[in-house]
């Protein structure tokens, strides 16, 4: 809850601090994730603040809507989606889907990302979580993909 809460107050200025209270969490340190004020510099007064008043709950309830709402509905984390078509199991080339999604002339930082190998999109293992409760094959999602990611 007090990731949705820094989340909100800094969105991405301070995702140093984000990234040292997740890494703190899954090196299985969850109740040291104060430390990561100190040591990324970050201002630990308005999130504690947040924290504590309850405005934290209420922005993971909004999250867990706007989740819930996906379409198609998200199947594994991380779930990543341009102009409402999720990218499946090709998320580490979003910068590619951006560009090609982007509608005037593509800036400089899309230079070189227009085109992509067919053969980034499989790999042999996926770094994602499922969700609790999808029902989904490889073969369905890979599906998908190729109906959403090369239209």
């Amino acid at each position: 809850m007090f990731l949705m809460t820094s989340k909100n107050i800094v969105q991405l200025e301070h995702f140093s601090f984000i990234y040292c209270v997740e890494r703190s969490v899954k090196d299985g340190r969850y109740m040291n994730w104060e430390a990561c004020f100190q040591k990324t510099g970050f201002d630990s007064k308005s999130v504690i603040d947040c924290y504590n008043s309850g405005c934290g709950i209420k922005l993971e309830l909004q999250y867990k809507a706007k989740t819930e709402a996906l379409q198609p509905p998200h199947l594994y984390v991380p779930w990543v989606v341009v102009n409402g078509k999720p990218l499946y199991e090709d998320y580490e080339n979003f910068e590619h889907y951006i560009c090609k999604a982007y509608g005037g002339a593509p800036p400089r930082a899309c230079e070189g990302l227009l085109t992509i190998s067919k053969n980034t999109i499989s790999k042999e293992e996926e770094p994602f979580c499922l969700v609790e409760g999808r029902n989904s094959s490889s073969t369905t999602k890979r599906r998908h993909q190729k109906e959403d990611l090369h239209s």
